[in-house]
């Protein structure tokens, strides 16, 4: 009954998932999402091994029908950034095959939402400010490792000069390094991280940023 029980909620975070990132990518996901209600509902008051076998197929068959979908709809290669998370995550037909904390920009210079291209890559490449000295935003010539551009001039890159990452660090933040708050536009990756994504990553790979 116990074991039942944990499969069907397993199924359930499984197929809540998937409607995540199919909503992140703007899929009408209703009719699925519809049914999972339905099913989330009825597994919270099952109490018959039957039943939660029985819900468990159910919810499994919804998460086949949603990947399914998935597989054709998205593109083969998709990365998405969440403001809010500050995470980035590499999707591969639907299915998320890796993430990472990132930073991303500073308020006043906050990262563009909004679906993007990674319309060129560079290795290396040196920042250069478009603001001169004296502007609170100028910053001296910066190398970078790797740079995939996806928006202008925001790129997704490595930063030697940031070692904290993630929640709250767009935001001003303590760095035993010295940067204590987010950047100017673009996405900052750890250098490790940055090398699979770098990697991983062709061109035209498509960008959302939400």
């Amino acid at each position: 009954m116990a074991l039942a029980r944990t499969n069907a909620a397993a199924s359930l975070s499984a197929v809540r998932g998937d409607l995540q990132t199919a909503r992140t990518f703007q899929m009408d996901v209703s009719i699925v999402e519809t049914h999972v209600q339905k099913l989330s509902s009825q597994l919270s008051g099952a109490a018959v091994l039957t039943d939660l076998e029985q819900l468990n197929g159910a919810l499994m068959v919804q998460d086949k029908v949603l990947q399914d979908a998935m597989n054709q709809n998205l593109p083969p290669k998709a990365i998405t950034i969440s403001l809010k998370e500050q995470v980035l995550r590499a999707y591969d037909h639907g299915k998320q095959v890796f993430w990472t904390y990132v930073t991303t920009g500073r308020p006043g210079l906050e990262t563009d939402p909004g679906t993007f291209k990674v319309y060129t890559k560079n290795s290396p490449w040196t920042m250069h400010s478009p603001w001169p000295k004296g502007s609170p935003y100028w910053y001296p010539d910066s190398k970078v490792q790797m740079v995939m551009w996806f928006n202008g001039g925001d790129g997704i890159h490595d930063a030697s000069w940031r070692s904290v990452y993630g929640p709250g660090t767009n935001l001003p933040h303590y760095d035993p390094t010295g940067e204590d708050v987010g950047t100017h536009g673009c996405v900052n990756v750890p250098y490790h991280n940055m090398v699979w994504l770098w990697n991983w990553t062709p061109m035209s790979t498509p960008v959302v940023v939400y």
